[in-house]
């Protein structure tokens, strides 16, 4: 039900091999991700609620198709240094609640500003 994984120097592409774990609700990842993209495909955790994703040196874009991560609620984005917006399709996720930010760089916090005050469709 809940997945943690650390230092594992784990590829986006085998991070796909974990999208069809059939009770996964709660997911982290911390200090694991080799790439520079984290793409969640259509049809990929359907249960999943809960994603952490914290201390991913080399992460700058998360992007979210439409149909993926169908039931997530809650998102943290932390200490990812190089991520410098939103993720983008982050409007296809319609059961998330709360995104909570912590520790991210000042580029990424001037970048969503705007976002919230001129497209706060995305966000809500």
């Amino acid at each position: 039900m809940k997945l943690s994984l650390r230092r594992t120097g784990l590829a986006n592409d085998e991070l796909q091999s974990l999208k069809d774990m059939p009770r996964l609700l709660i997911l982290h990842l911390c200090f694991g991700l080799e790439g520079e993209t984290l793409h969640f495909q259509c049809g990929g955790f359907h249960k999943l609620k809960k994603l952490h994703l914290d201390h991913l040196l080399n992460l700058n874009s998360i992007l979210v198709d439409s149909g993926a991560l169908n039931s997530l609620e809650y998102l943290c984005l932390k200490r990812l240094f190089k991520l410098k917006t939103i993720p983008v399709g982050i409007q296809h996720l319609k059961n998330l609640k709360l995104v909570e930010i912590i520790c991210m760089p000042t580029e990424f916090e001037e970048r969503i500003v705007p976002i919230a005050e001129q497209q706060h469709w995305i966000l809500q």
